[in-house]
């Protein structure tokens, strides 16, 4: 062979040399040398691409895990990716990586890593690659499966739906309030929340879409309600169309829906953001309401039209017990929406009633309810208790219901404030009496107890029993009068008296006849020791007073003393019954002196005959009617009493003086007429 030929063969294998070797680089870069083992959690082999599946609030994780088979042992720098984002590093004869995923992250994941050996093989790379699709499934959490036939029908998703239809108005309102408003393509004549959703494509009505009109909008999804026709529905699944259908029984299944519609458009982090705010807004009505008795809820109706209404396992049943009330379509036990009758309804007696708005001929909900004569003693009615809401709130079961929620929560306001004064009510049942506990100032702590009866014509009510003070400018002497601005007397009495404390006692917004009220009070051991106590009157040392307003005098009350509560206690008790309310005193009855005390001895004057003699009654002394209870000074009813004495005996022995002489006697006459015939 020529030196010529032995060249160009040379060349020639040079020239297929190279390209097969930088052919081997990049296979072993792009697929990893034979010396590469690849493990992965899933098909927990070498395989290099699979898929997983993932539910509605569920997440997962997936493994990946490199070795190398070198004998030399070598150390690789390895860097792991996914969909071409760096996300870890290490060192090593091996290297393993974690991919976790929350359920809205489905959809095709690349992962790869590669490894450049380090020291003797820093110029050797390994490397190798997966292709994982992550798809979420909807199972049980779409209503369609309600549907006969569909029990098992389920909904996969590698990519989100970019084109939406929906067929109900709640459907509309979910999608946008999760933020997928821009994805919908079509929508119902009735859809018109948001305001937006006027100028995009109507499909028809809401039981009556029409399929041809969906198909022309190639929907990725269509999202229907309760209400639109089965055999839409069925016809949409079996051209290949995926459907996700919402019939929510509460609003919990509200909520459940909206987060599920987040999930699939990939917008769960505004579903649950929008979840939180709902929810913060209804606990706020539950608060006020779920520790409610009974009788302070309402009985509510709820009359859509022509008096249907909403049962149990409705989400309208829940808006009115949340709210606050009691709703009597649910009473017995009916469930779903059904007409009740007017028998029905009268014999409930609904005190609120709730009309829907509606749309046509539903929209005289409210009228049905206040023309018809037959309802006109139904409380709600004779009350004024009769809204109408908008039936767009009310009845779509989308995220304004908690909007409904409150707005009904705030209907029965009215009702609440009626209940709450009744409450404020302390109520004495006919011929019967109570303890009332008393409001007002700290200082008549002597006043132990208030016991009240109600006559035997009614009940008595009032909301509260408070004592104030009343005043009782202390007089000088007992002639002088107290100053016009003074609301009460001093009692008059035969005896002196010192005035413990004096009080008005009322009842606030007293309704009904009371027959009397019994005060059990107490006075001090130490007041009643440091005062001249009367000992004639030592039966009955302390009285309670009741002024008169009509004979502007103080009455004497029958007391007695219940005890003085053992040596350890401070105070005597005892207790008065009034035939009412009104302005009390306690008083004690204090010594005096007698009356004739220093008076003057009076002058001896003739003694008149007893027909000519007319006698004149002693006048007595009383305090002025307007003074008020305390002690007699006793100099100067000593001095007025001499006074007035001697001024009536002077009185008598003039009229004595001014009298005509007697006429002589029978006896007398003979006499003289004997004696005058023995003179001659």
């Amino acid at each position: 062979m020529s030196a010529k030929i032995k060249v160009f063969v040379a060349f020639l294998l040079l020239s297929l040399l190279i390209p097969l070797t930088l052919f081997g680089t990049v296979l072993g870069t792009a697929f990893g040398s034979s010396d590469l083992t690849k493990w992965n959690s899933v098909t927990e082999d070498d395989a290099t691409i699979f898929s997983v599946e993932v539910g509605v609030e569920e997440s997962k994780e997936v493994e990946f895990r490199v070795s190398s088979d070198s004998s030399a042992g070598t150390v690789y720098e390895w860097s792991w990716s996914v969909n071409g984002e760096e996300t870890k590093k290490s060192e090593g004869e091996s290297a393993d990586f974690t991919l976790g995923f929350e359920d809205e992250e489905y959809g095709i994941y690349n992962v790869s890593v590669v490894g450049v050996g380090v020291g003797e093989a820093e110029n050797e790379t390994v490397s190798a690659t997966w292709n994982l699709s992550v798809w979420l499934v909807v199972g049980e959490e779409n209503d369609a499966c309600e549907l006969e036939g569909l029990e098992n029908y389920q909904l996969r998703f590698l990519k989100r739906p970019e084109r939406l239809v929906s067929m109900a108005p709640s459907c509309t309102e979910v999608l946008f309030a999760v933020g997928a408003g821009e994805s919908v393509v079509g929508v119902t004549e009735f859809c018109d929340y948001p305001p937006e959703v006027k100028e995009i494509k109507k499909i028809g009505g809401y039981s009556t879409p029409s399929f041809e009109k969906i198909v022309d909008l190639e929907p990725d999804l269509v999202v229907g309600a309760h209400g639109n026709p089965a055999g839409v529905i069925y016809y949409l699944r079996e051209s290949g169309y995926k459907v996700y259908a919402m019939h929510p029984k509460n609003i919990e299944a509200i909520f459940r829906h909206i987060k599920v519609v987040g999930t699939i458009e990939k917008r769960k982090a505004e579903a649950l953001s929008l979840l939180e705010d709902l929810r913060r807004r209804l606990g706020a009505v539950e608060q006020k309401t779920e520790f409610l008795e009974e009788e302070q809820r309402p009985r509510v109706f709820y009359n859509i039209g022509d008096f249907f209404t909403a049962g149990k396992e409705t989400f309208a049943d829940e808006i009115i017990e949340i709210a606050g009330g009691k709703n009597i379509a649910a009473a017995d036990g009916k469930t779903g929406y059904f007409i009740m009758s007017l028998e029905e309804l009268i014999e409930k007696n609904p005190q609120v009633i709730i009309c829907d708005s509606g749309m046509g001929e539903m929209s005289i909900a409210y009228e049905q309810i206040m023309n018809d004569e037959r309802l006109k003693n139904l409380d709600a009615v004779k009350n004024n208790r009769v809204y109408v809401i908008d039936g767009d709130i009310i009845s779509r079961p989308g995220p304004r219901v908690v909007e409904a929620v409150e707005i009904v929560h705030q209907n029965f306001s009215d009702f609440f404030a009626a209940v709450e004064d009744d409450d404020n009510y302390k109520t004495v049942e006919a011929g019967e009496e109570a303890v009332v506990k008393l409001e007002g100032e700290d200082d008549y702590d002597c006043l132990d107890e208030i016991r009240v009866k109600a006559g035997e014509e009614g009940e008595v009510k009032f909301t509260s029993i408070s004592v104030e003070p009343a005043q009782q400018p202390a007089p000088t002497s007992a002639s002088t009068s107290g100053p016009a601005s003074t609301s009460a007397p001093a009692p008059t009495s035969s005896l002196a008296l010192a005035t413990y404390k004096c009080f008005a006692l009322s009842a606030e917004d007293l309704e009904g006849s009371v027959e009397w009220v019994r005060l059990n009070f107490s006075v001090s051991k130490s007041w009643l020791a440091a005062k001249p106590l009367n000992p004639q009157a030592a039966a009955k040392t302390v009285s309670l007073f009741r002024y008169d307003d009509e004979n502007e005098t103080w009455a004497e009350l029958n007391t007695s003393e219940t005890g003085t509560g053992g040596e350890s206690s401070e105070k005597v008790f005892y207790t008065a019954r009034s035939p009412s309310f009104g302005t009390f005193a306690i008083c004690a009855a204090l010594e005096t002196r007698n009356e004739t005390e220093g008076s003057p001895t009076p002058t001896p004057a003739p003694t008149p005959s007893a027909a000519a003699v007319t006698p004149t009654p002693r006048v007595a002394v009383t305090t002025t009617p307007r003074a008020t209870p305390s002690q007699t000074n006793f100099s100067t009813a000593a001095t007025t009493s001499h006074s007035q004495k001697q001024t009536a005996k002077q009185t008598n022995s003039s009229r004595a003086a001014a009298a005509p002489p007697p006429k002589p006697s029978i006896f007398e006459k003979i006499f003289r007429f004997f004696f005058g015939w023995l003179l001659k």
